[in-house]
């Protein structure tokens, strides 16, 4: 798959497709998006009866996937039945299309659509079939460690942003024809995961080589299409070819294409600017300026700067990037020249408000041209604040202060007048700030979280409608981060409001729920760390405070503190969960890990807790 921005296609690629008489593809990509493929796919990805998921991956790595699946809008759960092989398969495809890679510009697809368009014969060397049992056939253990070799399991925002740079680091590679840079990558494979890369690249081309040599005689001129882990390396198809006898050469590389163009600009008279674009493509390249679409001497760098800026210099520049194989222009820049230094002819205003008062704006208005702004408190530079107005959210006392804004372009600046703002006390039992959370109408007394965030629970009456946990910024009232619970937290109606989610020594949040279930979770981000399946369905099966946390306003349910252990001493310092109701299990709260289970009058309501 390739992004928008990947095309065009390299003109030394799409002129051998042209001069090709056929085109040969490892599979029909038409036959794998069919409902007969996906019956195959189905039955060869799922697990053994009495297998799982969670049992393959453990406890820690599981829940990682099922923090990876809600972040991508998925259900938590989806994958619990299935083989490690196609949970590697469909977070990848997850993570690409979230980095911006669309199925529907792949090359394959691509060509395919050409071919038929152009009337070239198409040679398929797998069916579908065999493509699903090449990946199916490798046993689970090898993918478990491929998978955690890999690090799949890291948060979504930056395992995101790592496969989209991957993804534009192997595209660029692709179009350079960087053949050592994408080597290197599968004989890493091969060393680390050998089960993997001989099942997935060795076996495929045992089967395809007699078949592509079959196409490569008589001058059919076939155009065969494969990954690169299946032509690269040692045992990639190049090398076999070789090992034949074939003699086997390069395309011409890729003409120039530009990753960055050069951006507007505006200079005062006598100032100095500098133009630059990005480009790559086969070397060597060379840059040509122009200004007005008139060639500027001395040229040939990707950068061109302008000095003693005068009206003479004004006006529009592009360059053009040339190979022996190409060139790539750029889009047109503006280059201005001011003479006119800001005017402030609105200041801004300030005043008296009070603790809690909102979106307090301080404004200003000037005159002149590509002006940029710089507020200031007592002289100090605000972090962020670089439009005409600057807006207090939520008053506080700390907001107090004399403010200023800085105006200026390249031919100038000018400061405002100072505004002074005040904020008087909050009068007792006054409103700070409010913050809408949901349509839900259950929503639970809140409970105080880590680094002053206040967590609440809330949830519908229809099962699954609404269920999150979200934390807000209790100085503020920003919310911080919101965890889609899903139908996990609660099968059926509901009839009182929800208690409130206890909060751990450590900041950890615990919340229980109708579904057997306990879960733990990171108090800065909301992320899952276990959950813990107990023997409870009832609604008293709630957590209740630790030490350091708000009161849960529910005696009943399991409790959290230090208790000793089997030996009836007090040593033990592992925080566990306690069940003072019917017969429920005990579990460690750092893992989630089940330590005991027993029944009140045995023994286990009445140990001691401090």
């Amino acid at each position: 798959a390739l992004r928008e921005g990947d095309l065009p296609y390299p003109e030394s690629f799409t002129k051998a497709f042209t001069a090709s008489r056929k085109l040969v593809l490892p599979v029909d990509p038409s036959e794998l998006s069919g409902t007969a493929a996906e019956s195959y796919l189905s039955d060869r990805s799922l697990l053994p009866p009495g297998s799982t998921l969670q049992m393959l991956l453990g406890e820690d790595d599981y829940l990682a996937v099922q923090n990876l699946l809600g972040g991508l809008g998925l259900p938590r759960d989806s994958l619990l039945q299935h083989r490690p092989w196609f949970m590697h398969q469909v977070l990848s495809q997850q993570l690409l299309a979230r980095s911006g890679f669309d199925p529907a510009r792949a090359i394959d697809t691509y060509l395919l659509g050409l071919a038929k368009t152009l009337f070239k014969p198409r040679v398929f060397l797998d069916s579908y079939q065999q493509a699903i049992d090449t990946a199916s056939g490798i046993a689970d253990s090898a993918w478990v460690d491929l998978i955690r070799d890999r690090d799949p399991l890291e948060p979504l925002e930056s395992l995101t942003d790592r496969t989209g740079f991957t993804g534009n680091l192997v595209v660029n590679q692709w179009r350079l024809g960087d053949v050592s840079g994408m080597t290197a990558v599968m004989e890493r494979l091969a060393q680390r995961h050998p089960a993997v890369y001989g099942t997935l690249v060795g076996k495929p081309l045992d089967r395809w080589l007699p078949l592509i040599e079959t196409q490569l005689q008589g001058g059919q001129s076939p155009f065969v299409l494969l990954r690169a882990g299946h032509l690269l390396g040692a045992s990639g198809l190049l090398q076999r070819l070789r090992d034949r006898g074939c003699h086997v050469s390069r395309l011409p590389l890729s003409p120039p294409f530009l990753v960055s163009h050069p951006a507007g600009k505006a200079g005062a008279k006598g100032g100095e600017v500098e133009f630059s674009v990005t480009a790559e493509g086969a070397e060597p390249l060379t840059y040509r300026w122009y200004k007005d679409d008139v060639a500027l001497p001395g040229s040939n760098t990707n950068r061109w700067r302008v000095r003693n800026l005068s009206a003479t210099q004004a006006g529009r520049y592009h360059v053009v990037v040339s190979n022996e194989l190409g060139k790539a222009t750029s889009t047109m820049a503006t280059l201005s020249l001011v003479t006119e230094t800001p005017r402030i002819v609105v200041q801004p205003q300030g005043g008296t408000f009070r603790e809690g008062d909102r979106d307090i704006l301080l404004k200003v208005e000037a005159s002149g041209s590509f002006l940029e702004y710089q507020w200031f408190r007592d002289g100090t530079p605000i972090a962020g604040a670089t439009d005409a107005s600057w807006v207090i959210r939520l008053a506080r006392r700390p907001d107090r202060g004399s403010y200023l804004v800085r105006v200026r372009n390249p031919a100038g600046s000018v400061m405002s007048q100072p505004a002074s703002v005040d904020v008087t006390p909050m009068p007792p039992g006054g409103k700070l700030w409010d913050l809408p959370i949901g349509d839900s109408p259950w929503i639970s007394r809140p409970a105080l979280g880590p680094a002053h965030t206040v967590v609440v629970w809330t949830t519908s009456t229809e099962w699954r409608k609404e269920n999150k946990v979200v934390a807000v910024d209790a100085t503020s009232g920003t919310q911080l981060w919101q965890t889609d619970m899903g139908p996990a937290v609660w099968e059926g109606p509901i009839d009182h409001r929800p208690t409130p989610p206890s909060i751990g020594a450590d900041g950890t949040i615990f919340l229980g729920g109708g579904t057997r279930k306990v879960f733990a979770m990171d108090g800065g981000t909301g992320a899952i760390r276990w959950e813990f399946n107990t023997s409870v369905t009832e609604s008293s099966m709630w957590p209740a405070p630790m030490a350091g946390s708000t009161p849960s306003g529910r005696p009943p349910g399991p409790r959290f503190g230090r208790f000793p252990s089997g030996t009836g001493t007090r040593k033990c310092r592992t925080r566990r969960l306690r069940s003072a109701g019917m017969g429920h299990s005990m579990s460690q709260a750092p893992t989630g890990s089940m330590r005991w289970t027993g029944r009140p009058e045995q023994g286990c309501g009445n140990l001691p807790r401090s």
